[in-house]
């Protein structure tokens, strides 16, 4: 969605966008959620919310495109 408008509304072109990049679920958090696609997905939903909650605090700059 956020993709499509930015390609529809110039206003929203140009647009910084940040991605952070957390540390993989451990082997035993794995195993703490067994096979269960559910509890893993929470597991991962997890991490994700700490990342928003908490982002990095240094960003690295990435320029892709024409700018």
């Amino acid at each position: 969605m956020a993709a499509a408008l930015q390609v529809m509304i110039p206003a929203y072109q140009g647009t910084t966008v940040r991605v952070a990049f957390g540390p993989p679920l451990t082997g035993a958090e794995l195993i703490a959620a067994s096979a269960d696609a559910a509890a893993i997905t929470r597991a991962v939903a997890a991490r994700a919310r700490r990342l928003l909650e908490a982002p990095p605090t240094t960003w690295e700059t990435l320029l892709i495109g024409d700018r």
